[in-house]
């Protein structure tokens, strides 16, 4: 298990977070701008504003990984 650590110290931010992403995100093949375009308002305004939030943070990460 030693041997498939990561060495962080050595890469940049931008780095790390492509390979979590690229690890840990169950929704690799999603597209998260399609997603919030398609947003509509339900029931709640709270609910459509958390689904938002979550959204366009996808997107922004998106975006700084193209």
């Amino acid at each position: 298990m030693r041997g498939s650590v990561i060495n962080f110290q050595r890469q940049s931010w931008t780095q790390i977070l492509k390979d979590a992403t690229q690890r840990f995100d169950d929704g690799a093949f999603d597209d998260p701008i399609d997603e919030l375009a398609r947003l509509k308002y339900g029931s709640s305004l709270v609910d459509y504003l958390e689904n938002f939030d979550n959204m366009f943070s996808r997107v922004m990460v998106l975006k700084k990984l193209l």
